[in-house]
Formats: structure tokens, C-alpha cells, sequence
């Protein structure tokens, strides 16, 4: 009696186990295939462009996954430009890592240090940044969750102008005046899925509710007003490498 007692718990806790596994097992994309973005900066620059048309902004969000090779070193992931010799910083999203710091500039000026989770090489994260003029809040999220918000009251009324340059993966005035070579800025590892958009994601339940949907479903078919990941051409420079991405939510 007692062995059949015992297979019955081993078979309980094996069907317990298979149970578990599979609820934790990541998440199949819906079938749409896309690309992923690594540049090195080993050599020259690595980015891409996005070849769209901005118009002026008074508020703007993006969101994406990225891996990184080293955990500590800065990464340039969305930076927007009027002039690419002087970079006015119009818009510049950097992850700082050995300061465990996300911040955001907008004209030249600082919106947000937020606090950063010390990332881990090679493993993928999901992030949303988001601000509006009018309002002066900004947000900062990661795998779905609200990691910080606030307001910057100085940056009400400010405006974004039209016609500039949109590129991920490098801060363009190191572009032109660095000799093409990387400043220590530019993003080493992966990206893939990001969307620009011209609507503030605030701290509301729709916006909450939006942001655990995208960093969930990997949806490629996230708010992309301003760039969208599958329909928006990239243009590639330095020999930045694009490839397929594997169709596995968070292991691309």
C-alpha cells in the first residue's frame, strides 16, 4: 500500500511540475515576423534611422525591448535631432548603467533621472518612457510595471520641433563629430519592437493596462504614431547587424 501511495505522490508532483513549467513558459509571438537591431560599436557607429517624418510634439512615448552586453555602460536608445553636428538634444533617452539611471532630455534639457533596476547581460528587458508637455508628467516602466513617475513643472508648454533626424542605438553628434567613432555612448547588445508615439502614457488604469498588454503579448503592434517597428523603414549605418528575431517573447 505504501508504494502505490508513493507513486501516487510521485506522479502527483511530476504532473504538479509539468503544471508549473508550462504557466511559466514564455510566451509564443502572434506569428508576425520582425527584426532585431545589434550593433557592436567596435569600430564605427552602429545605429539605425528611421525614415519618417516628425512633426512638432508636445508629448511622446516609446517602448521596447533591449538586451545589453554590459550591464554598466551608457546606452543611447532613442535620440532626436534638428541638427546633427550640434545635437540640440530635442529628444535623447539614455540608460546609464554604472549610475543606475534612465534619463530623459528633451531641447537640451532634462526632464527625468530616474532610478534605474541594474539590468543583466544578455537577458532581455521590456521598457516604456514616456512625458507630456502639457501636463509636465513623465513616466518611466519595466516588464509592465511602473517603476517611477513625476512632474516636471518646467518643462509645460515645451514643444518638440518638426523635421528633424530619429535614430536608435547612438547619440548622433558623436555620429559626425567623433569621427564615426563611438563616444561610449552607444547601445552594445540588442533591440527589437520599438514603437514611437505621440500620446503620453500616464499613470492611469488605461495606460497601465496598455503597458502590461505590450511588455506581455510582445506586440509589434504597439502605438506607433511617430515610428513603428514593422511598417516604419530603418535605415542602418557603422554595418549594424538586423536579423530575424525568434518568434519567444523575451528570449528574441
Amino acid at each position: 500500500m505504501m508504494i502505490v501511495n508513493c507513486s501516487l505522490i510521485l506522479l502527483m508532483a511530476v504532473l504538479i511540475q509539468g503544471q508549473f513549467q508550462s504557466s511559466i513558459r514564455p510566451r509564443q509571438c502572434d506569428g508576425v515576423v520582425y527584426m532585431k537591431m545589434t550593433p557592436h560599436q567596435r569600430m564605427y557607429v552602429q545605429y539605425e534611422q528611421f525614415a519618417t517624418n516628425v512633426s512638432q510634439l508636445d508629448e511622446i512615448s516609446t517602448c521596447f525591448w533591449m538586451m545589453v552586453d554590459n550591464p554598466l555602460r551608457p546606452a543611447t536608445m532613442l535620440n532626436y535631432a534638428l541638427d546633427e553636428e550640434v545635437n540640440t538634444d530635442n529628444i535623447t533617452l539614455q540608460y546609464r548603467g554604472s549610475e543606475s539611471l534612465w534619463t530623459l532630455d528633451i531641447n537640451g534639457q532634462n526632464v527625468y533621472r530616474s532610478k534605474a533596476r541594474r539590468l543583466q547581460a544578455r537577458m532581455w528587458s521590456h521598457f516604456c518612457h514616456s512625458w507630456s508637455g502639457e501636463t509636465g508628467e513623465w513616466s518611466v516602466w519595466q516588464s509592465g510595471q511602473l517603476v517611477e513617475s513625476g512632474i516636471n513643472k518646467a518643462s509645460r508648454g515645451w514643444k518638440i520641433p518638426a523635421g528633424g533626424v530619429l535614430v536608435t542605438g547612438q547619440h548622433q553628434n558623436t555620429i559626425v563629430n567623433n569621427r564615426g567613432m563611438d563616444n561610449g555612448e552607444g547601445l552594445e547588445g540588442s533591440l527589437t519592437l520599438m514603437s514611437v508615439s505621440d500620446e503620453h502614457l500616464s499613470t492611469d488604469p488605461k495606460s497601465r493596462r496598455y503597458v502590461d498588454q505590450v511588455s506581455k503579448d510582445c506586440s509589434p503592434r504597439a502605438r506607433g504614431e511617430i515610428a513603428d517597428w514593422l511598417n516604419t523603414p530603418r535605415l542602418g549605418y557603422g554595418g549594424v547587424r538586423s536579423s530575424r528575431a525568434q518568434p519567444v517573447c523575451g528570449n528574441f
